[in-house]
């Protein structure tokens, strides 16, 4: 007989028991023998015959699953009903995925599966108590699991009520979870190693220098290192250069290859860029801060086509829900300190879709021009995000207004119109005045 709290065997006589006796049932049963099962025997033979295996897998993927299987305290019915959902998650495509370190990937995989195996038992992590807050700070394992088990919980969901769960789910869910658990890409730690060799410059021979260099080389062409390397890498390419074993054209190599792992690391922007410029300050030299001035004017370059390709994609012919899609789009700009894109769409293009809109899209651009335009952030270019209010608000006057209640919208979007030219203003000729005074 087979428990959900783990193996627990039961030797009952194999005959018609007889209840004449009140003592007869305890009698029955000699004794209860505790049994822990031969994990690679039951791997084996339940487990693997059923499991489609990823190709190119670069970690041994047989110790991995019995690593979860162990760690879901080996309940075997909700085991064998955990099958199809191992499956999913050896089809996803980050399992594979080279620029998460291997043994990352291997440690989330048994998670998963363990997590899997506890919820078809109906024994997910509980939420811990946290009204004893001195037993909290010394053990707080609890908190850790079961945070972990939020990563995945939505996908395991249906599973603890003994319904189906979704591959899409499932590939999304286990996706965030290996990066939560492995921030640090295989590039990175990759770099992590030829730093570590970098300190040790002074006692190095030609030889292992030119294998250092031969190292850095291949983590520059592949370009998956994070933002947070890039001061150390630009450091340490500039001092093989300074040593003769790059030439001065290497420069080139290694901006394209700063500007390849900006924009391969989505928390990579030119803000984050900013400040980690101002953070250096001289600390890496003139040098190094020259090459990130040009990676940062380049990640900017790139970031306003994108939001220019962006605008020019989403609009089209001016309807009734055109004002909607501006809003959004203004609001992204602003939001994404790109305010100046927002000049790009012609004054004629706004008022003709404040003209045309219903309702509900005239106060969408309301609210945008009655509260985000007043954050421009542009300092440089806030006489020309005035001219261009003033020639939306021109356009407006000539084209007049399609309803009442549009007219009633109409006079108040150009009332914001006013308030947001005034504060502009202001705000310009606060620029102007700094200006001259630094002059």
């Amino acid at each position: 007989m087979v428990e959900n709290h783990g193996w627990h065997v039961m030797l009952v006589r194999n005959k018609p028991l007889s209840f004449e006796d009140e003592n007869s049932v305890e009698k029955a049963i000699m004794s209860q023998i505790m049994f822990e099962p031969d994990l690679q025997t039951l791997y084996q033979g339940l487990v693997k015959p059923r499991l489609q295996f990823p190709e190119h897998i670069d970690f041994d993927i047989d110790d991995a699953i019995i690593d979860g299987i162990k760690g879901s305290a080996i309940n075997v019915r909700a085991l064998s009903r955990s099958i199809p959902t191992i499956n999913y998650v050896l089809s996803t495509s980050v399992l594979v995925d080279k620029t998460v370190k291997s043994s990352g990937r291997a440690q989330a995989l048994s998670n998963f599966i363990s997590y899997a195996v506890r919820a078809w038992a109906g024994n997910t992590p509980k939420k811990p108590d946290t009204s004893n807050k001195a037993v909290n700070m010394i053990d707080n394992s609890e908190f850790i699991e079961y945070e972990n088990y939020l990563l995945i919980s939505k996908a395991l969901a249906p599973l603890t009520e003994g319904g189906n769960v979704s591959p899409n789910a499932i590939e999304h869910s286990f996706k965030e979870y290996v990066i939560a658990e492995n921030p640090e890409s295989a590039a990175d730690l990759e770099a992590q190693d030829i730093e570590n060799q970098w300190f040790a410059l002074p006692w190095l021979e030609d030889d292992q220098v030119k294998l250092l260099a031969n190292q850095l080389e291949l983590l520059l062409t592949e370009g998956r290192y994070s933002q947070g390397w890039f001061y150390k890498i630009i450091r340490i390419a500039l001092n093989l250069i300074d040593l003769g074993f790059w030439d001065e054209a290497f420069r080139e190599k290694l901006l394209e290859s700063l500007r390849l792992a900006a924009n391969r690391d989505p928390k990579c922007n030119a803000d984050k860029l900013r400040q980690e410029r101002a953070m250096a300050n001289d600390f890496y030299g003139m040098n190094a801060n020259q090459i990130m001035d040009e990676l940062i004017s380049s990640v900017e370059k790139e970031e306003s086509e994108r939001a220019l390709n962006r605008i020019s994609l989403e609009l089209s012919d001016v309807d009734g829900d055109t004002g909607n899609t501006l809003s959004e789009l203004f609001k992204e700009a602003m939001q994404s300190g790109y305010s100046r894109t927002i000049l790009n769409v012609p004054a004629e293009y706004v008022a003709a879709s404040i003209y045309e809109g219903t309702a509900a899209s005239q106060m969408s651009l309301h609210s945008f021009f009655n509260r985000d335009i007043k954050k421009y952030s542009d300092g440089q270019s806030l006489t020309e995000a005035i001219n261009w209010l003033r020639s939306i608000d021109d356009r407006l006057v000539k084209v007049g207004f399609k309803s009442r209640m549009g007219q009633l919208r109409t006079e108040c979007i150009r009332n914001d119109f006013k308030e947001a030219i005034e504060e502009l203003d202001e705000r310009a000729q606060h620029v102007s005045a700094d200006s001259d005074t630094d002059m």
